[in-house]
């Protein structure tokens, strides 16, 4: 996909096995969003940004190759965000095969950055705050620890209970209007087991995906403890048919005026 002087939201698309990479971002003052996409065995880079300036949010990228550099995201002349991304297993023949930044920025926050060859992120103008980055990196928050994959010889890289990315995150650095995750979750879920180590309440994940922690609240839907307005906007912004999504309260199938009684039944704080 070309994206040239424009700025459209791509969501929930799959790039896989691209001879000439996934998404290229073209023109300065553009400032296109790429939320809940996957990129999967993709040649040259996964997402090449080059002039504009993207918002990379919720995306899984992982096993992209590339004969230069930027196997998982190339950035030259351009700002990107790139928040809430699972990168993972990508290679380039030289820098960094997670995140490459040349002539530019590229910020990092809320991720997870594992096996990428030869190094996960390089360029001077990166900055990298509360993430999981194999061999560590500089910033605050950030950490190298296993994250504790469910599945990841089978492409299941969503965490598992205990892991360290669980409530790590900085949640004033996610881009306004996320409110999902990867597999259409709620994004801010609090775990009452794991102590909070990052920004906000609830602290959000890193990664693609949110750890769904077990509730006797279903009607936070936000995960911070407390039935509110928060939560009824949530509701209000899933209206309609909603396979599996936290939104559907009463699990129907359908977010609904049902889904909104049980929020104002439950007002005040969780029990």
């Amino acid at each position: 996909m070309s994206i040239m002087s424009s700025s459209p939201t791509v969501r929930n698309c799959h790039f896989e096995n691209n001879a000439g990479g996934g998404i290229y971002c073209g023109d300065e003052g553009f400032v296109p969003l790429i939320d809940a996409c996957t990129f999967h065995g993709n040649s040259w880079s996964a997402i090449d940004c080059c002039g504009s300036s993207p918002i990379i949010t919720n995306c899984l990228i992982m096993d992209n190759q590339s004969s230069e550099v930027g196997g998982g995201v190339y950035v030259a002349r351009a700002d990107a965000t790139i928040s809430n991304c699972t990168i993972v297993n990508n290679t380039a023949a030289y820098g960094a095969a997670g995140v490459y930044c040349i002539d530019g920025t590229a910020t990092v926050v809320n991720c997870v950055l594992r096996g990428n060859l030869p190094n996960q992120v390089s360029g001077g103008g990166t900055t990298v705050t509360f993430c999981n980055i194999e061999g560590g990196e500089p910033g605050e928050g950030n950490i190298d620890e296993d994250p504790l994959f469910v599945d990841p010889d089978n492409h299941n890289f969503r965490i598992s209970p205990g892991s360290p990315c669980i409530d790590a995150g900085d949640s004033t650095s996610v881009p306004a209007g996320i409110i999902t995750d990867l597999d259409g979750n709620a994004r801010f879920v609090d775990d009452p087991d794991t102590p909070d180590t990052g920004i906000g309440f609830p602290c959000v994940d890193m990664g693609a995906y949110e750890f769904q922690a077990d509730s006797s609240c279903p009607e936070d839907v936000n995960g911070d403890e407390i039935v509110n307005i928060d939560d009824l906007f949530q509701v209000l912004s899933a209206w309609g048919a909603c396979d599996e999504c936290p939104e559907d309260i009463n699990e129907d199938g359908t977010v609904d005026i049902d889904d909104i009684f049980e929020v104002l039944a439950n007002w005040g704080p969780c029990p």
